[in-house]
């Protein structure tokens, strides 16, 4: 009885200090949890959620397929594995063990991640089904459903999902932000460029959410030129995220010098982002500047050296 309830108090306080991010006080009570019970599956489970605490994401993918081989059926280690492949964006392996875990214990939990997954895997159709009735009865995931219309292209139904999820998280800054950028892009095109013409003549910053709509509604608008001045004064003050996020709508446009300098300033940010590098060398060989490709790239082999790889494919492609 004794053992079982040492087991018991070791469980509730390492799952507290799972939630609390405490990852140095959770492992030593993984330890001791493993030195009492060792062959469970909670154990297990909380080895497996230590690994996604810590972010050994690589580690903890290994384990998860371990752990629903020697478990099948748990629900909750298929939960993890899901969530572990999700955070990998290995989308269809998450919906695979997301499914699983919905069929041996069904939970409005497992739906909401599921239906994200279906999102980011563009099946926005079985994604609406899912979050559509979640949001229902969980207010929360209305961020996703926004997400989802958004995704698909939907920006006045993406904002009425968004402001509606407001309403029960107004303090939420990714929301606000969401708010922002599908204003810009459900704006009708010259109200958007009036918008921002009237905050330049006012001295006042256009918030970046709106910055790839503006830049898109210039281009569209036979206002290339415009859009070129105001990147080039504007682009050295820009985050690179921002500056990626431009950059995309540039290149869908086929505005190549535009979407280059842009790719590369967002670059920092990006450079573990396939198919970022892969926009970012079809621009340049575009504009005819792979070399300036190759400099960006040796400029963070030392974060990523997997640009390595990349760095001789461009130079072989150019002396060919």
């Amino acid at each position: 009885m004794a053992h079982k309830a040492l087991i018991r108090v070791l469980r509730t306080n390492l799952r507290q200090c799972l939630r609390l991010r405490q990852t140095v006080e959770a492992r030593d009570l993984l330890r001791q949890l493993e030195d009492e019970d060792p062959l469970s599956v909670e154990t297990r489970g909380m080895e497996l959620e230590l690994l996604m605490a810590e972010q050994r994401w690589q580690e903890a993918e290994g384990l998860a397929l371990q752990l629903t081989r020697l478990y099948p059926s748990s629900a909750r280690i298929h939960s993890l594995a899901a969530r572990i492949h999700y955070r990998r964006k290995s989308y269809a392996r998450a919906a695979e063990h997301f499914t699983e875990a919905e069929r041996l214990h069904p939970h409005w939990r497992s739906r909401w991640w599921l239906g994200k997954t279906h999102t980011q895997r563009g099946d926005f159709d079985a994604a609406e089904a899912l979050l559509v009735d979640v949001v229902r009865e969980h207010p929360e995931a209305g961020i996703d459903v926004a997400w989802l219309y958004e995704r698909r292209g939907e920006p006045e139904q993406a904002l009425r999902q968004v402001e509606a999820y407001l309403t029960f998280r107004p303090d939420d800054p990714l929301a606000r932000a969401q708010q922002l950028r599908l204003r810009a892009t459900a704006a009708a095109p010259e109200d958007l460029v009036d918008e921002v013409e009237t905050l330049q003549e006012l001295g006042e910053e256009v918030a970046p959410e709106m910055l790839p709509a503006y830049i898109r509604r210039l281009i569209e608008t036979g206002r290339g030129a415009e859009a070129r001045r105001f990147v080039g004064q504007r682009l050295p003050q820009w985050a690179p995220r921002v500056a990626g996020r431009v950059a995309w709508e540039c290149h869908r446009l086929q505005a190549y010098d535009l979407a280059f300098n842009l790719f590369v300033a967002g670059l920092p940010a990006h450079h573990r982002d396939f198919k970022y590098l892969s926009a970012l060398e079809s621009a340049a060989r575009h504009c005819q500047r792979s070399a300036e490709v190759v400099a960006a790239y040796r400029s963070l082999v030392g974060s990523n050296p997997n640009l390595h790889g990349r760095i001789k494919v461009i130079e072989r492609k150019g002396r060919s």
